[in-house]
């Protein structure tokens, strides 16, 4: 049975996660070594500090982003950002031909990586924008003039361009061309860094909401990096190389992984708001309170709210008028709220949101737990004629909805509604053949009371029992999974009302098509007084959504119609 399995004596594992420490903490080493041996040689120890500083800024940033987005690709550029302005050090080798080759030649490479980064921010990935494509051809030309720069300098070119002079020729050498190499790389240079400062403010003037919110640290920090690498260009083209140039370009290099670190502390103050949206809409907002709540937590005053109607069934707005999902386009994005198969509703946003999926998913939590809430507020509400007959004091609630709602009303259609009429007449009928009475019931769910738990058991597995035989249309199959739990709510002139009518509705959602779940409440009701039917085998501690405590859950079998259910549909405890 499910819950039953327990792992015992694992081997600890390294975390997925140590990887980048390890890689940034080696690059990390060899920028202090390559300080060390700059300060003992007295060999230009301010451009040996800022490639230093710049490399350990890249390193560390691109960390950061891998430990808390492992999928990301943003931080392992950055990772590669920040070796590869490690490797011109490599120029102070001047012992070593080979080395000081690769090192003067690929000196500024990175710069083009840094580019790519700047036009690519959030996601990384080339696209067809403008931008996009900026980007890569930023890294495509660059490495081919590098290459080209690498494959035809002399010794005497390296000597005058890095400043130091090799104690040999160049041996990747194939090409005497002269300066053409060099001209060109700086020539691009000086067309590259002013472009890429133009896109990246154009970027943000494009952009709008929360686009902006996003874009701002990253893109500020790329005009800036980009301003500092013209700057030095052509310093360097009228006055010669310059220590202090240099070193400054690259200091300003640091603000982008800055930025980044800002962008992330940004996203988990948001993170953190979540809460706050639960709580200011209340126990039972409006939809359009909920959806207003949505766009304070992403900052993004377009964003809307759709709510799914199984009486539709399909999706309508926050006023309660149908309406059609809008297409993914550059311009939205859905993010779906679901509660396992059963769509709940759906948030419209700007796309570039999806690169915060964080808080993205905390928010569609939060706004599930809030419909669902409000949901249960409303559905518990009793007719005014049947408050005088429902159950008081102690009462055993018994929770059911249907596996794959979505699957069968696709599949049924306009037939669906029928599946629905014939589900609650039956479970009407063991309701009442128990002793028990129908609170409410809304789309596939149901929710009843009984007097006692023993009651409460006999009709979830009588329930059980009859979807099984029952004849349902197209011969589908129809499961549900129910929940029981066992508390003293409290009833008002509009129904139960109290944490016991949660807590019902969370253990009947976590389970399976077919299982009964029970509350620790539930089980302990039952008690010596559950019939010889029924066997009852524990599943363990589960966190459950909205119930700060974890919860011990049980299943109710009935020995003859014993299967297995996978593992339930919550966290372990």
């Amino acid at each position: 049975m499910a819950g039953e399995a327990r792992a015992l004596g694992s081997a600890p594992r390294t975390r997925p996660g140590d990887g980048p420490l390890v890689v940034a903490g080696i690059g990390l080493v060899a920028a202090a070594v390559y300080v060390g041996v700059a300060l003992a040689t007295a060999r230009a120890p301010l451009v040996a500090g800022a490639i230093s500083v710049q490399a350990a800024a890249y390193l560390i940033g691109g960390a950061i982003v891998l430990r808390r987005r492992p999928a990301h690709r943003f931080g392992a550029v950055l990772l590669v950002a920040g070796y590869l302005s490690l490797v011109n050090a490599l120029l102070r080798v001047e012992s070593i031909p080979a080395l000081l080759a690769i090192g003067a030649s690929y000196q500024g490479f990175h710069e083009a990586v840094l580019g790519y980064l700047i036009l690519t921010f959030p996601s990384a990935r080339p696209s067809r924008s403008l931008p996009s494509l900026v980007a890569v051809g930023l890294v495509v030309g660059f490495g081919m003039l590098t290459t080209f720069r690498l494959l035809s300098a002399d010794p005497d070119l390296l000597c005058i361009v890095s400043g130091w002079c090799a104690t040999g020729p160049n041996p990747f050498r194939v090409w005497d061309v002269g300066w053409l190499a060099f001209d060109l790389t700086d020539a691009a240079t000086r067309i590259a860094a002013p472009v890429v400062a133009v896109v990246a403010v154009g970027r943000y003037v494009s952009a709008h909401g929360a686009a902006r919110r996003v874009l701002l640290p990253v893109l500020a920090a790329g005009t800036i990096m980009a301003l500092t690498v013209l700057a030095n260009s052509l310093i360097a083209a009228v006055a010669g190389p310059s220590e202090v140039a240099f070193a400054l370009s690259r200091l300003g290099q640091i603000l982008l992984p800055l930025a980044l670190v800002i962008g992330f502390l940004r996203s988990r103050m948001a993170r953190a708001g979540v809460v706050d949206l639960v709580l200011a809409v209340g126990p039972a907002p409006s939809p359009a309170d909920v959806e207003v709540g949505i766009r304070r937590v992403l900052h993004d005053q377009s964003a809307r709210l759709f709510l799914w109607s199984s009486s539709l069934p399909g999706y309508v707005d926050v006023a309660d008028r149908p309406a059609t999902l809008p297409a993914e386009t550059g311009r939205r994005q859905l993010t779906l709220v679901t509660d396992g198969a059963r769509p709940i509703a759906a948030i419209a946003h700007d796309p570039i949101l999806a690169e915060e999926s964080g808080l993205l998913s905390a928010v569609a939590a939060a706004v599930r737990i809030v419909l669902q809430n409000r949901s249960l507020a409303t559905s518990v509400r009793a007719q005014q004629q049947d408050l005088a007959r429902l159950p008081r004091g102690e009462v055993t609630f018994l929770y059911a909805d249907v596996e794959g709602s979505t699957s069968l009303l696709h599949r049924l259609a306009d037939r669906y509604v029928d599946l629905i009429g014939d589900l609650r007449r039956l479970l009407r009928e063991i309701t009442a053949r128990n002793g028990g009475m129908e609170v409410d019931s809304r789309a596939d769910e149901f929710f009843a009371a009984f007097p006692d738990a023993p009651s409460a058991a006999v009709a979830a597995l009588e329930a059980q029992d009859a979807l099984r035989v029952h004849s349902w249309p197209d011969r589908v199959t129809v499961r549900i999974r129910i929940g029981l739990h066992t508390g003293r709510p409290r009833l008002t002139d509009e129904g139960y009302v109290g944490v016991d009518v949660h807590l019902a509705a969370r253990v009947g959602s976590v389970g399976h098509g077919g299982q009964v779940v029970l509350s620790a409440a539930a089980r302990e009701a039952l008690g010596t007084r559950a019939p010889d039917r029924f066997a009852v085998i524990d599943l363990g501690a589960y966190r459950l959504r909205g119930i700060p405590d974890a919860q011990m859950l049980a299943q109710l079998v009935d020995p003859g119609n014993d299967r297995a259910f996978p593992p339930l549909r919550a966290e372990p405890s």
